[in-house]
């Protein structure tokens, strides 16, 4: 790392890049990045490092965007070992066509996605603070997955 870059600036591209939204979790990865940055030498500063290198690891795996494939063979997949494990059988989850939302394609369609009725108001209002090169009174629409992300990340859901 150089001079002004810290755990706590790493930790926040980490979050934005993925769009993990706030959470225990979340929240766990900032304070052990906090803990790095304040204590630059220690006993626990090499457990804490290990620590923070297996959270940022996982985080990615958990938050990476899955196909609507994927998430039927990771629930089918899960159901099938639940019922193993409980010796029991479960009816078949079904999925319908709603279970996979599309990806939002505008600020509106994000902010409701997240559970704001204000018709992108909220969206928008960060994105020209995420991403001030935008050129002013600019369509936002297509928004990009590192935009999406970023409002995940920095947008509490409503739902």
């Amino acid at each position: 790392m150089t001079g002004e870059e810290t755990f706590r600036r790493l930790t926040w591209d980490h979050v934005e890049r993925l769009g993990i939204p706030p959470s225990p979790v979340r929240d766990a990865f900032f304070a052990l990045a906090g803990y790095l940055d304040s204590h630059p030498k220690g006993g626990l500063l090499a457990l804490a490092s290990g620590a923070y290198r297996s959270l940022e690891k996982e985080l990615a795996e958990f938050y990476r965007p899955r196909s609507p494939l994927e998430l039927q063979v990771e629930t089918l997949r899960a159901e099938r070992e639940l019922a193993a494990m409980l010796n029991t059988e479960f009816s078949p989850v079904k999925f319908a066509a709603t279970d996979f939302e599309p990806t939002p394609q505008t600020p509106t369609d994000l902010g409701e996605s997240l559970g704001y009725n204000d018709r992108g108001r909220a969206v928008r209002r960060l994105l020209r603070r995420g991403f001030p090169e935008h050129e002013k009174g600019a369509l936002w629409s297509p928004l990009t997955p590192s935009q999406i992300n970023y409002v995940k990340a920095h947008l509490a859901s409503r739902r």
